[in-house]
């Protein structure tokens, strides 16, 4: 395990100190972890790991974790990661979402450090590597609930008024974040200025036909259209910011329950329907699959929001807010330098007539 993004040393003595701090282990001590790393990139590492404890050992201690941890780059998002499991999570007690077990954050040394419950005895991410067809609809339907309930808790919020919220997040969502005006305008204005001429070069002969044209036309408008809907505070909610079906994991075995959705370091104030829009847009199903679930996982969005006592939210408020998140779509490549997906997109945008919000884009 490198420890260049470790400031905790994470060692048997570590997870002791903290599981008996923490009140999951009451007496004992861990003996041994097996640690194997799982990802590392940009100062971030994650790891698995196996813990065993002494014969003496009380309480509900974990046998299996998963440990996030990072430093100075992708420290925001780590931030925001920890201060959904720290405080905000406890809120929406059905949302299915890992265990968290310890939070650690220093943000003087911009460090922080996760341990979660590891879920992969019994449950599997819903991508592959290896490739996968997307998600079947059905789970479509359980995730678009879980979306439903979680927005409709920290919708019009008081807690999203919060200074850690007016903070751009690294990720897709930050082309639709419900930031103040001046940094909308700043992030439009620097992409315009250096991002489309860098992606452009970057994708190189993947770049689609009229994509650049297209591109510098949206984010011209899109600040005024981003303001206009976000200004006044209302119908925003908690988003998970990185809802694509790779950031969900599915039981091995259904009769075990819903889908689990991981990865909060995005989570971020917007609009509820970007988390639809994005996991539907960027399925990877087939496109006259996605045309087929597209309106109904929509209306049924709305109906739990409405079920769980969102009101004053009508059916045409979301769609206006869905075309709104199919543009947001469409900017991804400036975030992944990856077009793949733009033709299922660009469909959407022709489908759901978002032109109209985009002035002399045909």
């Amino acid at each position: 395990m490198r420890r260049s993004a470790d400031p905790w040393s994470v060692t048997s003595e570590w997870a002791t100190k903290r599981l008996h701090s923490a009140g999951h282990l009451h007496t004992g001590h861990v003996l041994a972890m097996q640690i194997k790393e799982l990802e590392s990139k940009r100062g971030a590492v994650t790891t698995a790991a196996e813990l065993t404890y002494s014969p003496d050992a009380t309480g509900d201690p974990p046998r299996k974790v998963v440990v996030k941890q990072c430093n100075d780059f992708l420290f925001w998002s780590g931030y925001l990661e920890a201060l959904f499991y720290s405080r905000l999570v406890s809120q929406t007690p059905d949302l299915a979402t890992p265990r968290c077990y310890d939070v650690c954050l220093d943000r003087e040394r911009k460090a922080y450090l996760l341990l979660l419950h590891d879920l992969t005895d019994t449950h599997s991410l819903l991508y592959s590597p290896s490739g996968s067809a997307g998600p079947a609809p059905e789970q479509l339907a359980q995730i678009v609930d879980q979306l439903a309930y979680f927005h409709a808790h920290w919708w019009e919020h008081p807690r999203l008024d919060s200074a850690d919220f007016d903070v751009p997040v690294r990720g897709p969502v930050r082309l639709a974040q419900a930031l103040p005006a001046h940094t909308i305008r700043r992030m439009c204005d620097g992409r315009l200025a250096a991002d489309v001429p860098t992606v452009e070069a970057e994708l190189g002969s993947r770049t689609p036909a009229g994509w650049r044209e297209f591109t510098v036309a949206a984010l011209g408008r899109w600040a005024d259209l981003l303001i206009t809907r976000t200004g006044d505070r209302k119908a925003l909610t908690l988003v998970h910011g990185d809802c694509g079906y790779w950031n969900w994991m599915a039981p091995t075995e259904p009769a075990q329950g819903r889908p689990v959705v991981i990865d909060w370091g995005c989570c971020a104030r917007g609009l509820g329907v970007y988390d639809v829009a994005y996991l539907i847009l960027q399925s990877d199903l087939p496109r006259a699959t996605q045309r087929e679930v597209e309106r109904p996982l929509l209306e049924r969005y709305h109906s739990q929001l409405t079920g769980h006592g969102v009101q004053s939210y009508g059916w045409s408020q979301l769609l206006h807010d869905y075309q709104l998140a199919i543009i947001a779509n469409l900017l991804i490549p400036f975030v992944w330098r990856d077009v793949s997906r733009h033709g299922m997109t660009m469909d959407a945008f022709h489908a759901w007539d978002c032109a109209e919000l985009l002035t002399g884009i045909a």
